[in-house]
């Protein structure tokens, strides 16, 4: 089974591809068309974007981030997360 997956956009212009975050419990999405640029290896099974994702929610002045880099079927998780994966490198599960 596939780590991600390809979503029309609600447009219909383009796709996105979508996963599921450990630390976050909800999914989380990458726009190729977007900014910043990003790279995909095209592997729905081990995937890999560059660079790194930043997804921020709740108020502006006390955020809950999630950054991250996705390599090869992993999610490194970097050191300006609020939750507690933050630091940690762990595989991304099917999806």
């Amino acid at each position: 089974m596939a780590k991600i997956h390809e979503v029309k956009k609600i447009d219909n212009v383009g796709v996105e591809y979508t996963f599921m975050c450990p630390a976050c419990g909800v999914c989380h999405s990458v726009d190729l068309d977007g900014y910043p640029k990003y790279v995909f290896n095209k592997n729905m099974d081990q995937p890999s974007f560059w660079p790194a994702i930043m997804v921020r929610t709740g108020p502006e002045n006390n955020p809950n981030i999630c950054h991250f880099l996705i390599d090869i079927g992993l999610i490194k998780f970097l050191s300006d997360c609020t939750h507690e994966l933050k630091n940690k490198t762990i595989k991304l599960e099917d999806f």
